[in-house]
C-alpha cells in the first residue's frame, strides 16, 4: 500500500509539472499583468553573445516566472496562506485592515519632506509673483487606517510641521482629520470623489471661492476597480465600485492636453478597462491640462500642482474657476512652465496657486526639475 502511494505521488507530481510546462509552452504568451499594472517580461532574443552571458539567464528566467501558467492564481493563493494560515501581519508590506487594503510607511524622510517645500518656495518666487500662494497635503490612507490597527505609521504632524516651517511664503490648508477609511477606496490608495465634500469646504473656506457641493452632481458608477493594492498583494479581496461626478460644468467644460495639443474630456472613461482604472480622471498621468468653464461666474484662475490625488479632485473645482490649469511635476521640468501660460505679474494677480501633493509622495524620493 506505501508503494503504491509512493507511485502515485510521484507520478501526479510528474503529471502536474509536464501538464504546467506544455502549457507554457502552448499558450500565447502575455503582454500586460493587469492586475500588477506592469508590463510581463518576453521570450529574450537569442544571440551567440547573450546565450553565454549571465544576463540571458537571468532574462530568460523572469521570462519564465512571468509567462508561468495560473501565475495570477498562485500569487493568491501564496498571498492567502501568508495571512491566514502563517499569519503574517502583511504581504511585502501590504496590509489588510478594517476591510481595506493599504501599505505602511514606517519612517519620515524629514529631508524630502523639506526638499519638496524649499522647491515649492522657489518655483512660486521666480513664476508666480504676485499670486495668493497655497499649500495642502491629501492624507494617504495609512493616516486613518494604520496606526490605529497597529500598523508602523510615519509622523504626520511632524510632516505637516516641516512643510508649513518651509513654505513661508505659503497659505497651509489643513486636509487633515477631514476623511475617514471608508472614504478611499478599499483596494486603492486614492480618496472617492463623492467623499471629498470636506475637502471642498476646506478649500472653499481657504481660497475664498464657492465650489458646486457634491450632492447637486450626477454619479456615475464603474466596475469592477481592482486598485494598485488588489494586485500588488493578490490577496483575494472584492473590488471596488469607482463613481466619478459630472454636473453641466464638468459637461461643459475643455480639456487641453498640452502634451499632445489635444482636447480631450474630464473624465476617460474609456481608460476604466485599462491597467489603472484611476485613470479615468483627467486621463491619469498628464503633465500640463487647461481646463477652461464656460459658465463660470468669475475671470479667475486656479493652477494647481498635484500628484493623482488632484486627478478626481481638481473636476469638482472647475465650478469655482475661468480656468483651472492643473501641473504635475513628476512629468515636466518646471522651466518649461512659461512656454504654456502667462507668468506675468499681471497674469497672476488674478491667480489662485495650490501646491497640493499627498503625503505619501511627499515622504517619498521623487526629483523635480
Amino acid at each position: 500500500m506505501n508503494k503504491l502511494r509512493k507511485i502515485i505521488t510521484v507520478v501526479s507530481f510528474v503529471a502536474i509539472i509536464s501538464i504546467l510546462g506544455l502549457a507554457e509552452i502552448l499558450l500565447p504568451d502575455g503582454e500586460i499583468s493587469y492586475s500588477e499594472r506592469r508590463p510581463l517580461a518576453q521570450f529574450p532574443e537569442i544571440t551567440a553573445s547573450s546565450v553565454f552571458s549571465a544576463k540571458y539567464s537571468e532574462t530568460l528566467e523572469e521570462y519564465l516566472l512571468d509567462q508561468f501558467p495560473l501565475r495570477d492564481s498562485f500569487r493568491t493563493l501564496n498571498a492567502a496562506l501568508r495571512l491566514g494560515l502563517f499569519a503574517q501581519k502583511d504581504v511585502d508590506g501590504i496590509y489588510l485592515a478594517d476591510g481595506s487594503l493599504s501599505k505602511f510607511e514606517k519612517t519620515l524622510n524629514s529631508s524630502h519632506v523639506a526638499y519638496c517645500a524649499d522647491f515649492f518656495e522657489k518655483l512660486a518666487a521666480k513664476y508666480f509673483s504676485g499670486a495668493n500662494l497655497f499649500v495642502a497635503i491629501p492624507p494617504d490612507k495609512n493616516a486613518v487606517l494604520a496606526e490605529p490597527n497597529g500598523y508602523p505609521s510615519i509622523d504626520y504632524d511632524e510632516l505637516e510641521r516641516i512643510m508649513v516651517e518651509n513654505s513661508p511664503s505659503m497659505t497651509y490648508i489643513d486636509l487633515f482629520g477631514l476623511l475617514g477609511v471608508d472614504d478611499y477606496y478599499s483596494t486603492d490608495s486614492h480618496w472617492r470623489q463623492e467623499d471629498l465634500q470636506p475637502v471642498l469646504d476646506a478649500l472653499s473656506a481657504a481660497l475664498g471661492t464657492e465650489f458646486d457641493p457634491v450632492s447637486e452632481y450626477t454619479e456615475h458608477e464603474m466596475y469592477p476597480f481592482n486598485g494598485v493594492y488588489a494586485g500588488q498583494s493578490a490577496l483575494p479581496v472584492e473590488p471596488d465600485t469607482l463613481v466619478y461626478l459630472t454636473n453641466e460644468v464638468t459637461d461643459a467644460a475643455t480639456v487641453h492636453d498640452a502634451e499632445s495639443s489635444s482636447q480631450m474630456p474630464v473624465y476617460t472613461t474609456d481608460k476604466f478597462g485599462g491597467t489603472d482604472g484611476y485613470d479615468l480622471f483627467l486621463g491619469g498621468s498628464k503633465a500640463f491640462l487647461t481646463i477652461d468653464n464656460p459658465l463660470a461666474e468669475n475671470d479667475r484662475e486656479l493652477v494647481i500642482f498635484r500628484d493623482s490625488f488632484g486627478s478626481s479632485l481638481a473636476p469638482l473645482l472647475i465650478s469655482g474657476y475661468q480656468r483651472v490649469t492643473v501641473i504635475d511635476l513628476r512629468y515636466i521640468n518646471s522651466a518649461a512652465i512659461p512656454q504654456f501660460m502667462d507668468t506675468s505679474e499681471q497674469a497672476n494677480a488674478n491667480r489662485d496657486v495650490l501646491f497640493m501633493l499627498s503625503s505619501s509622495l511627499l515622504n517619498g524620493t521623487v526629483v523635480f526639475r
